[in-house]
């Protein structure tokens, strides 16, 4: 697994879990230093026991709507009815397994009280819970490690492992992926350059709250060069603060 926020912590668990033999490697020192960690501490879901204990009435099929109607019918809709389907059990996993204190909330863009919101309104809780559950599990995490090569079979199509380098002392680890890679390595709004030549003119001087450890796009570029086909990058969620008219 490559990275070390939410989404990676939680594919280690996972992984875990179904038996799998995972580690993960991770560009910052700490999995506190990610875009989960900064965000408000906001995750909608269908289908979350919160929402049953609270009556909430809703449908996977009326989320996919909202997801698809806020973002101008871009998005591809098979990955959003298969996340519309399955949030509810993400979150609950996170509930079941110590998360701190929340409660729903009504918020833009959605038609159904779904939005979970931590009482903190703080990333930290997803963290908090994370990587306790990844200490349980023993499952080791590189910090300061990141992504340096992938490679590629071109004949076979297929990803035969990774080569990571750490930040402190040059060793390089090449891991052969017995069953796959797990790319969980962030977005690109504080990489100027790349933002700029996405997303014209979200320019230089233009801030961003999200942090650079998370938020630079080596993954990306790293996946680009084996061929891997990247879509709708100019289509990003500009909140928070990479465009003043947002």
């Amino acid at each position: 697994v490559l990275g070390a926020g939410g989404a990676g912590l939680m594919a280690a668990c996972q992984v875990y879990d179904k038996k799998g033999k995972v580690v993960v490697f991770d560009k910052s020192y700490s999995p506190y230093h990610s875009a989960t960690r900064m965000c408000g501490g906001l995750f909608t879901a269908y289908g979350s026991a919160i929402q049953k204990r609270e009556h909430a009435k809703d449908s996977w099929q009326e989320f996919a709507h909202d997801i698809m109607d806020y973002g101008g019918y871009m998005s591809l809709k098979e990955p959003v009815e298969l996340f519309a389907k399955h949030s509810g059990e993400a979150f609950d996993w996170l509930e079941n397994h110590g998360l701190a204190k929340h409660h729903l909330e009504k918020y833009p863009g959605h038609s159904n009280l779904r939005a979970v919101r931590q009482d903190s309104y703080q990333g930290k809780d997803y963290i908090d819970v994370l990587t306790k559950q990844i200490a349980d599990r023993k499952i080791k995490i590189y910090e300061g490690t990141p992504l340096t090569k992938i490679y590629f079979d071109p004949k076979k199509n297929e990803v035969l492992g990774i080569e990571a380098t750490n930040l402190d002392t040059g060793k390089k680890y090449n891991v052969r992926a017995l069953k796959g890679v797990i790319m969980a390595t962030g977005g690109f709004s504080s990489n100027v350059e790349m933002r700029e030549t996405q997303v014209p003119y979200l320019t230089a001087d233009l801030p961003t709250t999200n942090i650079k450890a998370a938020s630079t796009g080596e993954g990306i570029y790293l996946a680009q060069a084996i061929g891997a086909n990247t879509t709708q990058m100019s289509n990003i969620q500009r909140y928070p603060w990479a465009d003043p008219n947002t």
